[in-house]
């Protein structure tokens, strides 16, 4: 792993930071009065505001619902040296992320994270493994089941997850969500589209450890130590995923001992491929700013990658934020690296 270097970053200094991101229809008030909710739902905008104050940034915010001349006018009236974007839907439609960054950029102002392209490579899970195969990375089987498509016929020597093909932070994906017969499969399908009104991605089930990498940079990359998911606190009855409930669910996660921290023995080589790995994937997808990348590596050590996630959770006890701290980060130095990379992209 390399160490940090932040002087690649340091002759920009953007002045003027807008900390952009989504609200429902009546949280739109955040706008007039400036003050962002106290629950934890928040902490993201919560952390990145008070991180870039205490940098000496001028900091505003700004919550986007569904009127884009809304966000024009802020722009406008504002002028932000950069957008710190935290947008991930427009009018609750998180398929219009990337449309939210490619306004910004339309408008040549610079902005945090994700490019549009990279948005719209990683969103859709199937299309990111196809990718990828190509490239030699290891990625589970996979079958795609469109919403009136037919449901595929398994070899269950093996059990697999069902996931919705299209959403982020475990959202979707239950423990009921791995399968072990054709009976549960089709009920998972069908929920998956009943629920979310999507296609979903029948994957083969790994059984191993779960390992997020960060990986910060434009062209010239960081990557930080791996972060594991620790689950061996979950019963036996219930499969080893990071589902929606043990990633959210506090008393959950409090009951079951379910925390997050630095990979544990881990063998160099096996360190060495996430290192290698990770770039491939991160520049196959035009990532800028920062990403974090998930991966399951079995009991043999052989890695195989889910999912990148784009402009992830950015709070000071996420999985970014903490690889970010092995790495030698304090959160305010990334922060302003992460601010620093967007003005100079």
């Amino acid at each position: 792993m390399k160490s940090p270097s932040r002087s690649s970053t340091n002759k920009a200094k953007p002045k003027k930071v807008l900390v952009l991101f989504e609200v429902l229809a009546h949280q739109m008030d955040v706008n007039a009065n400036k003050r962002l909710p106290k629950d934890s739902s928040w902490d993201d905008e919560r952390n990145v505001v008070k991180a870039c104050l205490n940098l000496g940034y001028d900091v505003d915010i700004f919550g986007i619902h569904d009127n884009i001349q809304e966000l024009l006018t802020k722009l406008d009236e504002y002028q932000p040296d950069v957008v710190f974007n935290l947008a991930e839907a427009f009018n609750n439609d998180r398929d219009k992320e990337a449309d939210i960054a490619s306004m910004i950029q339309l408008l040549d102002i610079k902005y945090t994270g994700a490019c549009p392209k990279g948005l719209n490579l990683c969103k859709n899970k199937a299309i990111s493994k196809k990718i990828l195969l190509h490239e030699g990375i290891a990625v589970p089987n996979f079958w795609v089941v469109d919403q009136k498509g037919p449901i595929p016929k398994m070899d269950f020597n093996t059990r697999y997850i069902v996931k919705p093909i299209d959403f982020e932070g475990s959202e979707g994906i239950h423990f009921k969500s791995v399968v072990a017969n054709q009976k549960n499969l089709k009920q998972q399908v069908r929920q998956i589209h009943q629920d979310y009104s999507t296609s979903c991605i029948i994957e083969e089930f790994i059984e191993g450890r779960e390992i997020y990498i960060g990986v910060i940079g434009n062209k010239k990359l960081e990557v930080f130590p791996p972060i594991e998911f620790y689950l061996d606190g979950l019963p036996s009855r219930l499969p080893s995923i990071a589902s929606y409930k043990a990633k959210w669910d506090e008393s959950f996660r409090k009951k079951y001992k379910l925390r997050s921290g630095p990979a544990r023995s881990l063998a160099p080589e096996v360190l060495e491929q996430l290192n290698r790995s990770s770039q491939i994937i991160y520049k196959v997808f035009t990532l800028q700013g920062y990403a974090r990348l998930d991966f399951r590596i079995t009991k043999n050590g052989k890695i195989y990658f889910l999912e990148a996630n784009t402009n992830p959770s950015i709070a000071k006890d996420d999985e970014f934020a903490k690889a970010a701290k092995k790495a030698g980060y304090k959160y305010p130095e990334l922060i302003e690296k992460i601010v620093c990379l967007a003005a100079v992209a």
